[in-house]
């Protein structure tokens, strides 16, 4: 009995003795999110589950910013991409989230949450641009003119026809890309975008430098922005008779109609280069 008693006791002995849960102090989380670790890896600055919160340079703790899905249902069903998405907002307080997907075309008054269509005949694949103007939404996909309500679609059939880009400047509208004129940009009569005289109301872009209109810029300093692909240009006064046409760039123009916006006074476009 007295050679199991030293027994039990040298084994015991060896047991280290448990104490009492202790706070452990962490003021370095500098090492942040570590999950293509094992945990037996992890640094005592990182952690394996800090997937809601980021860390200052002060080891501040705040809420990481993400994302959520705003609308249960996916515009055009969810097989087809939305090609843009456009905001329309009245003189009576109603802001339309209007959006299109493939032939569709879609709205929302509560926040692009919930969409109903308003349109289903337009042409796949042509990319649809509009410009709002007086409580409206004026729209050009190559194919088919028209503006939104805020309830229906409706043709502008004085507007010309087959145009690529569209945008408002000093109470009219401004198309360009129009087939069988692609260096042309007309005008609408002032105040209306629906009323339009195509047979004398336009200006040519260089019309002979083998080049096209790729867009239509937003107004920036009272001008309004114009691009060929290989060329810009602006143009400049109050009404027809005192426009100028001022040359920007011949050599650098912008690729594509939507990659055109202004920030912080300063107009931004995608480009090819100088000369390509």
């Amino acid at each position: 009995m007295e050679a199991r008693a030293l027994f039990i006791a040298a084994w015991l002995a060896l047991v280290p003795a448990v104490h009492a849960a202790e706070p452990f102090i962490q003021t370095d989380f500098s090492g942040g999110l570590n999950t293509w670790q094992s945990p037996l890896l992890l640094k005592e600055n990182e952690s394996p589950s800090l997937q809601n919160v980021v860390l200052d340079e002060r080891n501040a703790i705040t809420r990481r910013k993400g994302f959520r899905a705003l609308n249960a249902t996916a515009i055009g069903g969810g097989s087809t991409r939305v090609d843009s998405v456009h905001q329309l907002e009245t003189s009576g307080g109603t802001r339309y989230c209007v959006a299109f997907s493939s032939t569709t075309g879609t709205s929302s008054t509560d926040g692009c949450q919930t969409f109903t269509t308003f349109i289903s005949t337009l042409t796949r694949n042509n990319a649809v641009n509009c410009d709002a103007h007086q409580d409206r939404l004026y729209c050009v996909n190559n194919q088919y003119n028209f503006y939104f309500d805020g309830t229906n679609d409706l043709n502008v059939s004085a507007m010309p026809a087959a145009c690529d880009y569209i945008r408002v400047y000093r109470n009219r509208c401004f198309v360009a890309g129009c087939t069988g004129a692609l260096s042309r940009v007309y005008y609408s009569a002032l105040g209306d975008c629906t009323s339009w005289t195509t047979s004398t109301d336009y200006f040519d872009l260089s019309p002979e430098d083998g080049d096209i209109v790729t867009g239509i810029g937003e107004s920036l300093f009272d001008m309004l922005p114009l691009y060929k692909k290989f060329s810009s240009y602006a143009l400049k006064g109050a009404t027809p008779a005192t426009w100028v046409l001022v040359t920007i760039s011949k050599n650098t123009g912008a690729k594509n109609h939507r990659t055109i916006a202004n920030f912080n006074n300063v107009q931004l476009f995608d480009s090819v280069g100088p000369n390509g």
